[in-house]
């Protein structure tokens, strides 16, 4: 309003307009999408946002009830059940039969039960969901609360009594009645205890009477004439009988025997000691008997056999005895190769080449490894040279290496052996040639340790038992066991081939 001319032209004035379209009233809006959305009302001036009524949501009423009202939500716009009355009383079923009906979410929720009981039996107990709990006369069994009564049955409502019960146990030796709280049977025993019975209708028992409920046999007839070579008995109508018999007896005198009963008496046998044994030495005396000591072991009972033990063996590879009928050249009591002597009782190299070994790895718990002292120069794997470590492996031996036979023998060693003080080295990796300290590098080192006096240690170099991750450097060419800087290395780890 108030356009002015100015300058030949119409110069506008204040605009009153408050919309000139519909998306200038987006900014009015306050976010409810049920009260309707605004829209710019040009049919007279000044344009005035306005909301438009077909935009505003009228939620459908017909199904509030107590418990739930349908009501728009401002977010959506939509219309939803929301509840209502939370825990007010309601009518859920209709039924009298229930109470405590009463609004729990959009819902009403029937309540407990009825509970219709007169405690009586005799009355089958039920509800009508109008009139209410009905107790109808039944005709059930029952319980007069004598125990001793059965067939109880109820009749007009109340429990009438059904027939006694009888209780015996045809047992002379009990009392019997019945238990009107349980309605079980009690046969004492106890009241007739001491009462005379005959328990087995025999004369070879005495004093037969009830104890406890039973009708016990007393103690037997003695008819014992102590008399080892009768078989002593007793008849039930007649009594005790001694009759002679052939068991086994004894004089008292070791040296006799097997001896036997003969006509009542016990008649002496001739005894042999002889226990056709080439092992032992046979003897008698009175009392000791038969005696059969044991002849030394390894001694021979025959071309090929031996005793130990008191037993001839035959004779086997390992048993300690070297017999050149077996085509045996040695024999160390044990059937394991790598200790000079093979598990097939050939003569063969030791695990050193000086045919000693050192340390804890005694051969007969390692045939296949051993720790061999000595001095050595260039590369612990070297072939030749003085001093060089195959010198210091015995035939069929090598210096140990990171291959996964010679990882097997020395995982297998007992940490009690392989931290034991010392160091003995195996070949692990080739270092290029530089011999320098340990590093934290793998690549870089060349030899590994068993032993607790091995310096040096690697972080990345695993759990192998392999000096439990200590490693030496070494290089190719270089490097001298005692000779300053190595003076701590002992020698070699040989593994069998």
């Amino acid at each position: 309003m108030g356009d002015t001319c100015g300058g030949g032209s119409c110069k506008s004035g204040t605009n009153i307009c408050a919309c000139t379209v519909t998306a200038d009233c987006a900014g009015q809006e306050d976010g409810n999408f049920c009260n309707g959305t605004l829209f710019c009302d040009k049919s007279n001036l000044p344009y005035q946002c306005k909301v438009n009524p077909a935009t505003v949501v009228a939620c459908n009423s017909a199904g509030d009830t107590l418990c739930r009202k349908n009501t728009c939500a401002t977010s959506t716009g939509l219309c939803a059940y929301v509840a209502q009355n939370s825990g007010a009383p309601c009518d859920a079923d209709g039924s009298v039969c229930t109470v405590g009906d009463a609004c729990s979410g959009t819902s009403c929720v029937a309540g407990s039960a009825v509970v219709c009981n007169d405690n009586n039996p005799c009355t089958s107990d039920s509800c009508d969901i109008v009139a209410g709990c009905k107790f109808a006369a039944n005709a059930n069994a029952c319980s007069d609360g004598n125990a001793c009564t059965v067939g109880d049955k109820c009749s007009a409502g109340a429990c009438t009594s059904g027939a006694a019960t009888v209780c015996s146990d045809g047992n002379l030796c009990t009392s019997d009645s019945c238990n009107t709280t349980t309605g079980l049977c009690v046969f004492n025993g106890a009241a007739m205890n001491g009462s005379s019975c005959d328990a087995d209708g025999s004369v070879c028992t005495v004093s037969d009477a009830c104890n406890g409920g039973v009708c016990t046999a007393g103690a037997a007839l003695n008819c014992d004439d102590v008399n080892l070579c009768t078989t002593d008995g007793c008849n039930p109508s007649t009594g005790c009988s001694h009759t002679a018999n052939n068991a086994p007896c004894n004089d008292g005198n070791a040296c006799t025997g097997p001896d036997v009963c003969a006509g009542g008496v016990c008649a002496p046998a001739t005894l042999s000691c002889d226990d056709a044994n080439a092992c032992t030495i046979d003897s008698c005396s009175n009392p000791g008997g038969c005696a059969h000591v044991s002849v030394a072991n390894k001694t021979l009972c025959g071309p090929t056999s031996a005793c130990f033990t008191g037993t001839c063996a035959p004779g086997k590879c390992g048993d300690g005895i070297t017999m050149a009928l077996l085509n045996e050249e040695c024999d160390d009591g044990n059937t394991a190769s790598g200790d000079g002597c093979s598990a097939t009782c050939k003569v063969e190299d030791t695990a050193c080449a000086d045919g000693s070994r050192e340390g804890t790895m005694d051969k007969v718990r390692y045939p296949k490894i051993a720790q061999c002292n000595g001095n050595w120069y260039g590369s612990i794997g070297s072939t030749s040279g003085t001093g060089a470590p195959n010198k210091l492996c015995g035939l069929n031996f090598h210096v140990c290496n990171s291959s996964a036979a010679d990882q097997t023998l020395m995982k297998a060693v007992a940490q009690s052996d392989a931290f034991q003080p010392g160091c003995w080295s195996i070949n692990a990796a080739n270092d290029f040639g530089n011999c320098g300290p340990c590093t934290n590098t793998a690549d870089t080192n060349d030899l590994a340790g068993m032993g607790a006096s091995c310096q040096g240690k690697i972080t990345n170099y695993g759990t192998s038992c392999i000096s439990g991750n200590y490693r030496i450097d070494s290089a190719v060419g270089t490097c001298v066991r005692n000779n300053g800087q190595f003076n701590w290395i002992l020698g070699v780890m040989c593994c069998a081939n």
